[in-house]
């Protein structure tokens, strides 16, 4: 299959035309690039898994362009799930509502609950816009890899496998999304993300809680994921270290090494460049990446759950 990849007005336009087709594209949000498909179809959807090499029980969330859409997918909102996106949406926060009976149980796991989001990306909204069904999008990788935050990692999973790649360039959040579910007037963060916890809490005078028994199920959660080929391991600022060779440091403080280094400037830059990072250390044949972990509050949460997803803990001596 010859994949095309561009983002003008025409390949948008057939872009559109793919995906009531049944076919998948590729397509850029702010978080990660999104591997897309009819989610109404069942068809379609069991290409995403397939191609994936994703787990059938692990749900996928969906996209829509609006909060006037949010109904296409979702059999109801209640007032503080609609607060919720009329502050962070569009934006990267996906909130767990009842589904509706339009919706493929193959694209929810099984479950009578969805996951719903409105993406903060040009391309994706002028593609979502010109839809009329809600599209359900895990992100543009092999299942466990690392996600795909340029269109060079997007086209070293999907090139000859999807008919289109539309190219966003690279992304400015490069993490997924936060998950969120309401249950009665309590707000719980099943999956950390760019909207924290206390941008929630200032916002609806709610404090989220992290901790609820569904939070396996959230998409992204319940499998391991965000792994590159690299041995990931992570430490505590201010940990000593001893590197090993043929290794690579990212790093939010300088450390005195040899060894490969990347040092960010910001939790923020840090999380925009981790997966492209480890992408790119792959690339170049390391065999470690250390990874100095953020504090655990913040903008920082869900940059730590990533790191930690993907690697194990410093042991002095072992690696």
């Amino acid at each position: 299959m010859q994949t095309l990849i561009g983002s003008d007005e025409s390949l948008i336009q057939q872009a559109v035309q793919a995906l009531y087709a049944g076919d998948l594209v590729v397509f850029p949000t702010e978080t990660v690039y999104g591997l897309g498909a009819d989610a109404t179809s069942d068809k379609a959807l069991k290409q995403i898994f397939a191609i994936k090499g994703r787990p059938t029980n692990n749900p996928l969330i969906i996209h829509v362009a609006s909060i006037n859409n949010v109904l296409q997918a979702a059999a109801s909102i209640n007032s503080i799930e609609e607060k919720l996106l009329e502050i962070f949406a569009p934006g990267p926060l996906s909130l767990i509502l009842p589904k509706n009976n339009k919706i493929s149980h193959i694209a929810t796991g099984g479950l009578d609950t969805v996951g719903i989001r409105i993406p903060d990306h040009d391309l994706a909204l002028k593609l979502l816009s010109r839809l009329d069904i809600p599209i359900a999008a895990p992100s543009a990788n092999i299942s466990g890899a690392v996600s795909p935050t340029t269109l060079e990692m997007s086209q070293f999973y999907m090139d000859q496998k999807v008919p289109i790649i539309l190219d966003g360039g690279p992304l400015s959040i490069g993490i997924e999304s936060t998950v969120v579910k309401v249950e009665k007037d309590q707000i719980f963060i099943l999956r950390p993300g760019a909207v924290t916890a206390e941008m929630i809490a200032d916002a609806t005078d709610i404090k989220p809680s992290h901790n609820l028994h569904e939070s396996h199920r959230s998409p992204g959660t319940q499998f391991k994921h965000y792994q590159p080929q690299a041995t990931v391991v992570f430490f505590e600022c201010g940990e000593e270290i001893f590197f090993s060779e043929h290794s690579a440091l990212l790093s939010l403080h300088y450390y005195n090494t040899n060894v490969d280094c990347y040092f960010f400037d910001s939790i923020i830059s840090y999380a925009a460049a981790l997966y492209k990072t480890f992408f790119e250390c792959d690339k170049n044949n390391t065999h470690t990446i250390y990874c100095e972990l953020p504090p655990d509050y913040g903008e920082g949460r869900a940059l730590r759950d990533r790191i930690i997803r993907a690697g194990t803990k410093y042991k002095k001596g072992i690696l």
